[in-house]
Parts: C-alpha cells; structure tokens; sequence
C-alpha cells in the first residue's frame, strides 16, 4: 500500500464539447476527493427564453449544442404541442422522427471516431490514428455525412436546422430529394454493419458496475422522440411527473447542475437506451447481433458498442420511415388556440434523456423555461464511475496511466459541457515530488541563468513579517561574496504585482513561509516546474504556501507564466521559525548553503 499523497487536476478536458475540469485527490490507496467541474459560465438560456414569443423557442434552443440542435428543437416542439393541446399529424411525426435519426447517426459517428477511439486504439487524437487506421476514419466521416445529409434536406442545414416550426416543416423532401437520401442511406448502412463487426472485436477494458439505467420506453418502437420515463428499478414515470421523482442541486465546486432519481445517480444515454430497450430493435438487427454473438455488459465502456448498434438501427429506421407514403399537411404553420398551460416533453438525444417543460400564457408568451440535459444527469454517475473504476485499476500505478484510465472514462460518456478534442493537460502531484526539506536536496536541476534574484514575501497581518529580518541578514551575510546575486529584495503583500518583480533570464528564488497547518520544521524546497497553470490556492493543505490574500502561487497561477524553464523556485519556511532556538542563525545557514549551491550551477 502507498503511503504517497497524488493530486491530479485536469484543468481544461479536450475531446469533449464545452468546457470542465477533474480534480483528484489520492492518500494511503484511497480516493480522497474527487470532482468533476464544470467551470463554463451560465448561458441562461432559461432565462433568455422568458417574454418571448413560444415560436421564438425552437430557434433559441438550438443554439445550445451545436452536436445535437436537433433533440433541443423536436423535444421544444412537443412541449409546446403538449402546452397548446395540438396533435401532430402523422406525416409530421413521421419526418420529425426521421430528422432526429440524422441526429443520432452524425453524432454517434462523430463520438466513435473522432472522440472516442483514439482512446481505444492508444491515440493521442483522430489525426495520429488516421495514419494507421485511415480506412476507419474514412468509414466514420462518410457515416456522420449521412446524418449531416438528412438533417440538411429535411432542416435546411446540419447545424442549427431552421426547418422546424410548431406544427409542421416549412418543407418537406420531394421524390427526387427522397431517392437521394435513400441511396445515402443504404452505403451508410455498409459502412454501418463494417463498424459494428470491428468495434464488437475491440479489447475493451473490463469494468462492470452496478447501474441503474434510465431512458424512455413505450411498447411500439426503440425510443428516440416518444416514450415514458423508465428504470431498471421499475420507474414508469411521465414526463409531467419528472419533478416528482428526479433532483436536480448544486454541488459547491460546479457550474452546472447535478440530478438524482430519487436521491441515487444514475445513467442515461446509448448503453441505458439499448439494455432497457433492445426487444424493440428490429429482427434485422437482433439477428445481426446474435450472430456477431455481440453483448452488452453492465459496463460504461460497452456505451461504444451500444453507439455502433444504435447508428446502424437509425439508419435502418430513417430507410423505413422514408419508404412511408403518406399525405403530408400544409408547409404553413397552421392555427392552435393559445390559453395559459404548462407543456412537458421528453425525448431522447444522443448522449440521453432530455427534459423540457415551458410555462405559456394566453399570448403565447413564455413564463418560464426549465431544461434539464443529458450531461447534467449523468455528471453523479461519471464521478461514481470514476472512483470505482479508478480503484479497480490501481491507484498505485503511474501517474501518467492514472491519468489517461481517468480521462477514458469521462470521454466514454461523450460529455456535451456546454449543455449543462485527447483531453486536457493534466498534473499530477506527489508528495516529496513538488516539496522537499533543502536538507535532502541531492541535487538542483537548474537551466543556465546569468543571475540570482531572492525576494522574500512577507505580511504583518500573518505575522511573517520576519520574512523582512530574514532578508536583511541574508543580504549582509552574502555581500562581498562572490555569488552572481543581481538582488535582494522584501516585498510586503505584493499581489499581482509580484510578476513586475521578476527578473528575465534570472533564477527567481522566492522566499515565503507555509501555512500555520504545515507540520514541518525545515525549509521546503518547492520547483516551478509544478505550479504552471495548477490551481494550488485553492487547496492549501496540497501546497501550504501564501496566507495572504493573493499570494505568490495565485500570482503565478493567475499570470499562467511559463515555468518550463525553472525560472522560479519556492523555498517555503516553517511558521514560526524565528521562534524556535537557534533557528534563525540556523536558517540564514540553511540559505546561504542553498544560494551557494544554486551559484555553482549558473
């Protein structure tokens, strides 16, 4: 068992759409903490909402993914229909359902090969696994360019579709534009069977958990855009009723919102959908699995699986739902009475469940607005898979394989941020690696400089200003000597404006003390190289440096200076040090000795 102390924090995660963080504490073979943060500010779309016209909505959600505009758009239409009381005809259902499968296909498509695989195949993104893998890569942008195809005949364009209105479309594909898609559609369904044959023989990591699995369910077809709210702990819940069972609250180091089922995390997206629903896939398709003898564990990591599955079962259903000869309604948007109502709609899109609920008024005007994602549901879940499949793996392993295992798993969830490209640059610290007493220093890895620059940091308010006293007998102590020192300096609470004070081309050697929880009795000699673009003062027990208010590691943080090159180290002093005997003397000594040292490298 490690006795070692490792924090990883993942600053900015790529390959993911929008924007979030992992923190990670690991003590003694444990996970200590552990957060997924989003930090992206509010979009308050909600609010945006409020006073406008209920026709305004469709083209505002839109704008809130630009994966998957689509599920915002047909889940909004419902609810408005559900609000107004007016019955979709069949034509119109039928060409919505047929847009939403081009959803489902680009974006599936788009997380398999782009997001996904690399992760899989031992890339560091699409490119470096397109050399060895092109005809795969190739496979999977001709499959997301059928998807693309439908979404821009049936929605005017891929992103952002402008094709929808309350009622109906504003066009509808003739012959010739139906013949197209069909052929589309039909080579998208080979390359289609050719991805989930390869992708049921990938080594996929073996991490079965319990999960309780929610989506929609209805007993007619494989849920997309109707359907009730279904567990696998035997909830049947309507979409009116969702704030009766689900718990939507705020967790302190988050922007976004985390939801439970009655008080337990829980998954929603293509592994949720394909396990409560897979009966109702098509014989077709049933038997194409049987005889690949393609299962679908109690595992995050088989949601790949259930995505290929599922982009071949939206191809199939968009060739169905073509082949349907059906009158069509009007292109206009036809008249609805208005009245105050509340309408629900739940649909499904890609990444999961969907909930939107709108309050109208007499006018048509919206009240409120409530929109609960995907991703939201799903952030309690990614973090209990986090801590469990993280222990399984092996807290004791490198921390560069701790790293990639966490970043697999959060990616495997195709995150969609922005609705609450290989991942984000991580650090990862170990206790004894960014701090150690100057008096087991074996030896200092310092770059070529052509000067030393010592500034101590010091505050009355904390009671470190013999910081100050410090710095005077260093600076008698070492003048005359032959040391390449360019200054000695005090600076009393400094901020921000701690950055003016450093010397280019100069090794920086700051000098601060710890904080009063720091159980430690010597000088601590803290390297640069562990501070760029870490947030440190947010955890002061990881690196106990700076009790003033902005201190040095903010100002170094903050600045997001570059410390590749070691232009700064830390040496941290224990609280109190003047106090004890002797201690003073003794840790002019102890600095002396270690500017001597640094001398000697320059």
């Amino acid at each position: 068992m490690t006795k070692e102390t490792i924090h990883i924090n993942v600053p900015a995660l790529a390959r993911v759409e929008g924007e979030g963080a992992l923190t990670l504490d690991i003590s003694d073979s444990e996970i200590r903490k552990l957060e997924l943060r989003i930090f992206e500010p509010p979009r308050y779309f909600e609010k945006i909402l409020v006073g406008r016209d209920h026709r305004d909505i469709i083209d505002i959600v839109a704008r809130i993914c630009g994966i998957c505009p689509v599920a915002y758009q047909v889940t909004a239409v419902q609810a408005i229909a559900n609000a107004y009381g007016i019955v979709p005809e069949a034509g119109v259902k039928q060409y919505r359902r047929l847009l939403y499968c081009g959803e489902w296909i680009q974006s599936h498509s788009l997380h398999i090969h782009l997001l996904a695989l690399p992760d899989f195949l031992g890339f560091s993104n699409v490119l470096d696994m397109s050399k060895k893998h092109p005809d795969v890569v190739h496979r999977g942008l001709r499959i997301q360019k059928a998807g693309n195809r439908i979404m821009e005949v049936l929605g005017g364009r891929s992103v952002h579709p402008v094709g929808l209105h309350v009622t109906g479309f504003y066009s509808y594909p003739d012959a010739a534009a139906r013949a197209e898609l069909a052929q589309v559609i039909d080579e998208a369904i080979q390359d289609a069977e050719q991805l989930l044959e390869w992708v049921s023989k990938l080594e996929l990591p073996d991490d079965r958990n319990e999960i309780c699995y929610v989506a929609l369910g209805n007993d007619k077809t494989y849920p997309i855009e109707e359907g009730n709210i279904i567990s696998s702990k035997g909830h049947r819940i309507e979409a009116q009723d969702f704030e009766k069972y689900f718990d939507e609250h705020q967790v302190p180091y988050s922007t976004a919102l985390h939801c439970l089922l009655e008080q337990e995390h829980y998954l929603v997206g293509p592994l949720a959908r394909f396990k409560l629903n897979q009966h109702l896939l098509p014989d077709s398709i049933q038997e194409y699995l049987q005889r690949l003898r393609i299962s679908v564990a109690d595992n995050s990591f088989h949601s790949l699986v259930a995505r290929a599955i599922e982009t071949l079962y939206a191809l199939h259903e968009a060739k169905r739902l073509l082949e349907i000869r059906i009158d069509l309604p009007p292109t206009g948007m036809a008249d609805y009475p208005l009245s105050d109502s509340t309408g629900y709609s739940c649909t499904e899109a890609p990444r999961g469940l969907l909930w939107q609920k709108y309050q109208l008024d007499s006018e048509g005007k919206v009240v409120s607005a409530r929109i609960v994602p995907p991703t939201s549901q799903n952030q309690g879940q990614i973090e209990h898979d986090l801590l469990e499949s993280l222990t399984r793996f092996g807290l004791d392993k490198d921390k560069e394989a701790i790293r990639f295992h966490a970043e697999k798993i959060i990616r495997n969830y195709d995150p969609c941020i922005s609705c609450s490209t290989h991942f984000l640059q991580l650090d990862v610290r170990r206790h004894g690696e960014y701090m150690q007493p100057v008096t087991e220093l074996q030896t200092l890895d310092t770059p070529p400089m052509a000067s030393i620059a010592i500034i101590g940091i010091g505050s009355p308010v904390t009671g470190d200003h013999q910081v100050e006293e410090l710095i005077q007998k260093l600076k008698s102590r070492l003048a005359g000597m032959d040391y390449p020192i360019r200054k000695i300096i005090y600076l009393e609470r400094p901020g921000l404006n701690l950055e003016a004070h450093l010397e280019k081309d100069t090794l920086n050697v700051i000098i601060d003390t710890l904080a009063p929880e720091t159980d430690v009795r010597d000088i601590q000699y803290i390297d640069g190289r562990y501070l760029n673009g870490s947030n440190y003062f947010a955890n002061e027990t990881e690196l106990p440096l700076s009790s003033h208010q902005i201190g040095v590691l903010d100002t170094i943080s903050l600045r997001n200076m570059v410390l590749e090159d070691k232009r700064i180290i830390i040496l941290g002093l224990p609280i109190g040090y003047a106090d004890q005997k002797d201690s003073d003397a003794g840790i002019v000594m102890q600095l002396t000795g270690l500017i001597e040292k640094l001398g000697k490298n320059l």
